[in-house]
Order: structure tokens, then C-alpha cells, then sequence
């Protein structure tokens, strides 16, 4: 497992899905069946953005790096994923047809890969000292 996700790929192919599924024009994206949980995108965009960090993160903290460089790398992948979602928000207002901009899809997103970030500098980085 560790082999797999150690890969560039893995991180660079969920930086690509999140960057094509929020460009999608609203038309082509199916009725979601989960309008009965409240807040359900919410959690979406939590769990895309966590996982944003959380495989970049660990994909650097696989490379012979000290823990202090990691910490450092770490928190330029926790700001790199919030530039990136505030952007495609803004770039869902403005350039996808149907698409609207959420302040609090920011929020969410902020919120899951600061929790992963949080994560990952407790994990990996004791793995890593």
C-alpha cells in the first residue's frame, strides 16, 4: 500500500479529478439523491480537499527529508489546497455555465485539508522523526 501511494501519480491523478469534477457545467452532473442530508456538499468538498493534502502530504513525507522540511512542505500543501479551492469557486462563478460561487464551499474545503494537514503533521511526521 505504501508503495502505491508513494507514487507522483496518485496525488497529481486526485488533483486532476477534483480540478475536472469542479469545472463540470452543472447540466452534466446528475440529481443528487442525497438532497435529504443536510449539508451533504458540505461534506464533499471536505473529504476532496482532505484528501488533496492528505496525499500530497504523504507523498512528500515518502521522500528522505528532515522533519522540519517536511513540516514546512507541509504547510505549502495546506495553502496550495485552499488557493486552489477558493479559485475554482471563483472560476465556477465566473466561467461555468451553471455553476455558482459558495462561500461556504471555501469554508469546507478549508476545513478539510486544514484537518488533514493537522493530521498529517501528527503522523507522518512522528513516522518521519
Amino acid at each position: 500500500m505504501k508503495k502505491f501511494f508513494s507514487h507522483l501519480a496518485v496525488p497529481l491523478t486526485w488533483t486532476l479529478f477534483i480540478q475536472v469534477l469542479l469545472c463540470l457545467p452543472a447540466s452534466s452532473i446528475p440529481g443528487m439523491k442525497w438532497h435529504w442530508i443536510p449539508f451533504m456538499d458540505k461534506y464533499v468538498h471536505i473529504v476532496l480537499f482532505g484528501t488533496f493534502t492528505s496525499l500530497w502530504c504523504y507523498y512528500f513525507s515518502c521522500k528522505e527529508r528532515s522533519a522540519e522540511k517536511l513540516r514546512k512542505i507541509f504547510l505549502w500543501v495546506f495553502l496550495t489546497a485552499v488557493a486552489n479551492g477558493t479559485a475554482l469557486e471563483f472560476i465556477q462563478r465566473y466561467f461555468i455555465p451553471g455553476r455558482t460561487f459558495d462561500g461556504s464551499d471555501i469554508l469546507a474545503n478549508t476545513a478539510g485539508a486544514g484537518i488533514a494537514w493537522l493530521i498529517c503533521n501528527i503522523k507522518l511526521l512522528k513516522i518521519n522523526s
